[in-house]
């Protein structure tokens, strides 16, 4: 984290975009909108879920809400933003407790505030093949039968708001900061 006024580099991942057909949001249409809009330079997407890395001034928060704000005047739909600093999503992806399974197979819900997790509930749902761990604001599931295939992975309720993203599109974003 840097000094105030600063440009930092962000990684930003946007929850519930371009799922299923709804809540369309082009990738090229976002990075002009977040140039033109929320002051951000040097801006990439990857994928078309709404993962992006910049460069900005500002904090987290104040960052969020205006990027949040701007993708509701320009695309109709609210969504939430969660920005983190270039290294905390390299302590992120570092943290991963499944570094050799296939990147695929491994999703990392990246949690707004800290998961409260319902072990009687995971414990339903979990299949013995897989497995659950906490680091920080991450909750991480490794499921080697495939992450579409999981009941845990499908039914997880984290008791917070969250967005997911599989190992590989984490390293990637890690890689583009």
């Amino acid at each position: 984290m840097g000094e105030a006024g600063k440009a930092e580099r962000w990684a930003m991942f946007l929850r519930g975009v371009n799922v299923g057909g709804h809540r369309k949001l082009p990738m090229a249409e976002l990075r002009v909108m977040m140039a033109e809009q929320c002051g951000a330079a040097n801006v990439a997407t990857y994928i078309a879920s709404g993962n992006a890395v910049f460069d900005a001034a500002g904090d987290q928060a104040g960052l969020s809400e205006s990027i949040a704000q701007a993708i509701h005047k320009a695309f109709g739909f609210k969504t939430e933003v969660l920005l983190q600093y270039a290294d905390e999503l390299r302590a992120v992806v570092s943290s991963c407790p499944f570094p050799e399974a296939a990147g695929n197979q491994v999703i990392g819900y990246l949690c707004f505030a800290p998961p409260v997790i319902d072990q009687a509930r995971v414990d339903a749902l979990i299949d013995p093949t897989e497995a659950l761990e906490v680091r920080g604001n991450t909750v991480w599931i490794q499921a080697p039968n495939g992450i579409g295939r999981s009941k845990l992975a499908e039914k997880l309720d984290l008791g917070v708001t969250n967005t997911a993203r599989n190992l590989n599109t984490l390293r990637k974003m890690a890689e583009m900061l």
